[in-house]
């Protein structure tokens, strides 16, 4: 009885262990996930156009437009 409840304890610790060895494992799976993503966009800015890419910087996050471009700014919060 003792070497059974011994083993169950074992195996319910063994078990707890693979448990979080598998959360760890999936966490580092996103983060792989997230800086291969990070790389591409990294590398298409490096080998893209640079042009494009400086006037998409300006227009989304400076706010900037072209001289004689219009701006519409929706007000009703659309």
């Amino acid at each position: 009885m003792v070497i059974a409840v011994s083993a169950l304890v074992s195996l319910t610790k063994a078990q707890l262990t693979v448990n979080e060895k598998e959360r760890t494992l999936a966490e580092l799976d996103r983060q792989i996930a997230q800086q291969t993503l990070d790389n591409k966009e990294l590398d298409e800015r490096l080998h893209g156009d640079l042009d494009q890419y400086i006037e998409a910087y300006a227009r989304e996050k400076l706010d900037m437009v072209k001289p004689g471009e219009r701006v519409y700014i929706n007000t009703n919060g659309d």
